[in-house]
Order: C-alpha cells, then sequence, then structure tokens
C-alpha cells in the first residue's frame, strides 16, 4: 500500500482542491502510467498545523496493494501527480519545485512459480466424453496470485483449447467435462497437453526445457465403437407364459469396428401397469461377429402381471446402428391369467393327494402287522 502526507505553505483562503494520483515508470520503460483507480481529494480544510507547518494526516490508495503484473523485475519509480485545475505538481524534482521532493524508487525481485505432480486422471483409454481430469500442484514463493492456463495440442503439434484459471498456491483442476475439451469427432484422436502459469512477471512452463514448452501424452481417444444390434428375444420355461416360470430373454450384438469390447448390459422389463423394473445386469464381451446373449431370468414377473402384455429393452453405454443407447421390443404374447401352476381339479393334484392319502394307511397297515407279531412271539 502506497501512502503520503501533503504539506501546504498556503492559508486556508488561498489554498484549493487537491487531486491526486500515483504514477510508476516500470523496469525497462522510459514513460510514467498511472495505476491507482481514483485519486484521492485534498480539501483546503484537510491541513493540520505542525511546528508552523501545514500538513495533512497520512493517505492512501488501498487498491494498490502490489505491482505483481509489472511484467519484469528492475527498478520501479513511483511519484505522485498533484493538480488544483490551474497548476500540476509532480512530487519529483520538477521545474522550479523544492528539491526535497523526489521519487520512491523500489527494487523489483521475484521468484517464478512452480508446478508438481501434473497428471491426467481417468480411464486408461477414455472415451471422449469419459469424465477425465487434469490435475496438478502450483507453488509461488512470494504468494503472488497465479494464472494457470491449460494448453490441449493435438497429434500436429497444433494447440485446439485452452482454458485458464486464477488460483493462489495449491491443487488446480481442470474438468475435461466442464470446459467441453473433447468432442464426438475427436474420438480416434491422439492429443497432449501442457501448462503455462503466470505470476504477473514471470510466465513459466510445465513441463519445460529451456523455458520452452514441452508435452505430457493424453489423452488418447479411442474410436466410438459403433454396436450393431437385432434380433430381440424372448423364450420362456414353459409356452403357457407363466408369472412363476423362468424366462430367457436375448439379442444379437456385434461391434462394427475390428475389435472386441467389454460393455453392461441391462435387461429392463415393463407391464402393463408397471414402470421398467432392471431386473438382470451383466458384462458382455461383444466382438466384430454377431452373437446372441442370453439373460435367463426366474423373477422377472410376480403375480399381478398376469394377464398383461409386456415389453423388455437391452440398455447399454454405446450408440448403436440407430444412434441409440437401447433397444426394446413389445412382446405379443401377454401373461398367462392362472394363479396356480395346476388346476384344482387335474390329474397331477389328483396324484398328489392320493400320495399324501395312501402314504399313512398303508404304513399303519405295516405297523399293525408288525406289532401284531410282535406280541405272539
Amino acid at each position: 500500500m502506497i501512502s503520503f502526507v501533503v504539506e501546504n505553505p498556503n492559508s486556508i483562503d488561498l489554498r484549493r482542491v487537491l487531486f491526486i494520483d500515483i504514477e510508476v515508470k516500470t523496469p525497462g520503460q522510459n514513460d510514467y502510467r498511472k495505476v491507482n483507480q481514483f485519486p484521492q481529494v485534498i480539501q483546503p480544510f484537510d491541513y493540520n498545523e505542525h511546528g508552523g507547518r501545514f500538513i495533512t494526516s497520512l493517505k492512501s490508495w488501498p487498491e494498490i496493494r502490489s505491482f505483481s503484473q509489472l511484467g519484469g523485475v528492475g527498478e520501479l519509480k513511483i511519484r505522485a501527480y498533484m493538480t488544483d485545475g490551474d497548476e500540476d505538481y509532480y512530487s519529483s524534482r520538477h521545474g522550479n519545485q523544492p528539491p526535497h521532493y523526489g521519487e520512491l524508487v523500489i527494487n523489483i525481485t521475484n521468484a517464478p512459480p512452480q508446478l508438481f505432480n501434473a497428471t491426467l486422471v481417468g480411464p486408461e483409454s477414455p472415451r471422449y466424453n469419459d469424465p477425465l481430469e487434469y490435475v496438478a500442484e502450483v507453488y509461488d514463493p512470494d504468494g503472488d496470485l497465479l494464472k494457470v492456463t491449460l494448453h490441449i495440442i493435438d497429434s500436429s503439434g497444433i494447440q485446439v483449447r485452452k482454458e485458464t484459471q486464477d488460483v493462489e498456491s495449491g491443487r488446480v483442476i481442470f474438468k475435461a467435462g466442464q470446459y467441453g475439451f473433447f468432442r464426438e469427432a475427436d474420438a480416434g484422436k491422439n492429443f497432449s497437453y501442457f501448462y503455462s502459469v503466470d505470476d504477473g512477471i514471470d510466465v513459466m512452463y510445465f513441463p519445460s526445457s529451456d523455458n520452452q514448452s514441452t508435452t505430457l501424452e493424453g489423452p488418447n481417444i479411442r474410436s466410438n465403437p459403433k454396436l450393431w444390434v437385432e434380433n430381440l428375444h424372448v423364450e420362456p420355461e414353459d409356452d403357457n407364459y407363466y408369472y412363476w416360470g423362468k424366462y430367457n430373454f436375448s439379442l444379437e450384438m456385434r461391434n462394427q469396428e475390428p475389435y472386441n469390447i467389454e460393455i453392461p448390459v441391462t435387461l429392463k422389463i415393463k407391464t402393463e401397469d408397471k414402470n421398467w423394473k432392471q431386473v438382470s445386469t451383466r458384462t458382455v464381451t461383444v466382438t466384430p461377429d454377431s452373437k446372441r446373449e442370453y439373460f435367463l431370468v426366474d423373477d422377472a414377473f410376480d403375480v399381478l402381471d398376469r394377464g398383461s402384455n409386456f415389453s423388455f429393452r437391452f440398455e447399454y453405454p454405446e450408440y448403436d446402428q440407430n444412434d441409440e443407447l437401447s433397444s426394446e421390443i413389445r412382446w405379443t404374447n401377454p401373461i398367462n391369467k392362472k394363479m396356480m401352476k395346476y388346476n384344482f381339479i387335474s390329474l397331477p393334484v389328483v396324484i398328489n393327494l392320493l400320495f399324501v392319502l395312501l402314504l399313512p394307511l398303508i404304513g399303519g397297515i405295516f405297523l399293525e402287522k408288525w406289532m401284531g407279531k410282535g406280541r405272539i412271539g
């Protein structure tokens, strides 16, 4: 903070209002420039007498707290510019001004900022929309506010994106999704990156060689697999479509790219009175050759689904040939209305009843004969 006092030898009736600005001449420059936002105003009655001298109390420009944006180090000269509307005055030796006026000279030094532990956090072979974070630690020995810029470079060495954050010493994170660094058109492309850190005087590059930027690898965006999904089908354990039976849901899948991928596939079912319910999820290996994948489910429906038609859907995290992330079908065979597996009067029921009734009878007869023989003996 820059502070000052003003001495005015004139009596109060001859004094005028003074407007005072601060001007600086930065290292390597020939001219002064104003650095305060608003002038300090000294009124005629702002002076106090001290030992026959009329001087103001201590004044300051609170908005001037540092010279961190000088752009260089070296000798900094500071002077005050004053005007009363008719005459201009400088605190430096100027014209016929008294010789005790002068400049404030400061030798500006700077410790360059530093950056450590630059890492790219995310999948090893990410898709363009996977969550990626560029993380680094920055430090400035002088405690300056830092402008940290992340530069994204394509495979031909051209900068394609950059973003800047104003931070203090500590961790800085650039989230690729937040800034929209990568798009679907970037699939299959390789990128690299570097940082520049500006403390207002020095601009440092990381990683660097003789302060010339080099790059760190990543991300290498993998090609978007294009799934081909078709022939959805369901096969019940029993052709009568009972709600308690097992159902084998299936679909055919292949990858239109010449490599295998592993993706999670989720099966969901919807009946007429119920919303989509997840019933199964498993990881599927999708190859360039079409292959049918099966999902055997024994709790797909409950008793309330009797008589209802149903639809089923497969969901997956990659786009298919229709640019969709799911495929579904409405099945035309409704679930059987029966509540029990057998009719109340049916051959299996009769056989079971006979078995239950005859078993105790036969056992009683056998036991009676066995005990009777024992008494005769």
